[in-house]
């Protein structure tokens, strides 16, 4: 019985910590101390969140991939709040190493940043001319909790 108690608890923490949204301070001796977000890590890609360097208070949001061709282009997102589908285009600019696709700030319109937070699910296609297009799919458990933590 004992077994079987410790196996479900196992089985349950594994299930609930795939895919959600993690969130800390880093404390790194370059960058000194910082808060960030970032989701598990789904078919080589992963949403990262920090605090933005302007005044205002919206995150930094990026999309790590395994490795990205064009300097630009537009990432599809679609957001999957109560079963209902909130499809968005965002800009975003490669990273120096390839890696990492960023997004504008101005993406934090109120009803960007409402979906946002109440996903259950984020589907996202990258938009490439020079290589295939990459898909992702994140849970987006935790997304609400992740946000704050960065804006506040």
């Amino acid at each position: 019985m004992k077994k079987k108690i410790i196996t479900a608890g196992m089985i349950l923490t594994s299930l609930t910590s795939f895919g959600q949204w993690t969130y800390k301070v880093i404390d790194s001796d370059f960058d000194g101390k910082f808060k960030k977000a970032y989701t598990a890590i789904t078919n080589r890609g992963w949403l990262m969140m920090e605090k933005s360097s302007t005044a205002e208070a919206t995150p930094f949001l990026a999309l790590a991939g395994s490795y990205f061709c064009d300097e630009t282009t537009f990432v599809d997102v679609v957001f999957v709040v109560g079963g209902v589908k909130h499809q968005y285009s965002l800009y975003a600019l490669k990273a120096t190493d390839s890696r990492m696709y960023y997004f504008s700030d101005e993406i934090w319109t109120d009803e960007f940043t409402a979906h946002f937070k109440a996903a259950s699910k984020c589907l996202i296609r990258v938009n490439q001319e020079h290589c295939t297009d990459d898909y992702y799919t994140l849970n987006m458990s935790g997304s609400s909790a992740a946000y704050n933590f960065i804006v506040k």
